[in-house]
């Protein structure tokens, strides 16, 4: 975290402990506060949500298989990590997208892989952590084309790790939230690259579900000038085209939202 944002996170935490209750509608002291959680959720982004250590297999349940880089492109980032239990056998797998405003990000965040993990590889579960290309190399529909079309050759190879290409979860945080969102809203969009069907997708804090609404609101202003200008621009019909809202279908695929309500862009969306 980049030290202004840093002391900016630690002013919030002491003024949001210290304050009265009516500062917050107080024009001054209110402003100020909100204008401190902006660059808290600038700084989130900026992060990719991701903070933390590289994964250390010690963390890990004991006898996790774990397999590294496999590739699905030619490019050094589309590549995904496997961690599967020992005995795994027909086993549900969950496919994880980062965060990271479209620009940054990496599938071995250290809290992003090792909690996961730990909760869901006892309960049978194969966890799949994978990298794609990153903007300003391409844009948002090619990020989705990426997740798809590892998502295709993760169907194709289940079987090779102990598990079932029929019961796959998408998931994806900020981000990836939206790209997995994207895919999810017209499988069809995923199908081009060899994608079946697949059991459902889980969003994870992502402000960016009905992205013609997110970028014309006056409020997010400062959110969208600092995050999501530089990335999709100004054109509402490219909004349009890269929101998941705007490419939902009567065959969209289950998608279970979850927000965040210390970003107050977040549960608005979802």
């Amino acid at each position: 975290m980049k030290p202004l944002l840093l002391i900016s996170a630690l002013l919030l935490t002491v003024l949001s402990a210290t304050l009265p209750a009516y500062a917050t509608e107080t024009s001054g002291r209110g402003k100020l506060l909100e204008r401190l959680r902006e660059r808290r959720a600038v700084s989130h982004d900026d992060d990719g949500g991701e903070r933390g250590a590289k994964v250390n297999p010690a963390d890990l349940p004991a006898g996790t298989k774990i397999i590294k880089d496999i590739a699905y492109g030619k490019d050094p980032l589309q590549t995904f990590d496997v961690y599967a239990g020992a005995n795994a056998r027909s086993a549900p797998i969950i496919v994880m997208v980062h965060g990271g405003g479209w620009k940054r990000g990496d599938k071995g965040g250290g809290h992003m892989v090792t909690e996961k993990v730990k909760y869901w590889q006892p309960k049978g579960f194969i966890y799949i952590s994978m990298n794609y290309r990153l903007f300003p190399a391409v844009d948002l529909p090619t990020e989705a084309a990426d997740v798809a079309t590892a998502l295709a050759q993760i169907q194709k190879q289940a079987a090779t790790w102990g598990g079932d290409p029929s019961r796959i979860i998408m998931m994806g945080h900020s981000a990836g939230a939206h790209l997995v969102s994207y895919l999810s809203a017209n499988p069809a969009l995923a199908a081009q690259y060899g994608a079946q069907r697949w059991r459902g997708t889980v969003s994870l804090d992502s402000a960016m579900l009905n992205a013609v609404e997110q970028m014309s609101n006056p409020t997010y202003k400062f959110l969208n000038e600092k995050i999501y200008v530089p990335v999709l621009g100004t054109d509402q019909a490219y909004w349009k085209q890269v929101s998941p809202y705007h490419q939902l279908t009567t065959g969209s695929v289950p998608l279970y939202i979850v927000c965040s309500s210390t970003r107050k862009d977040s549960c608005p969306q979802a």
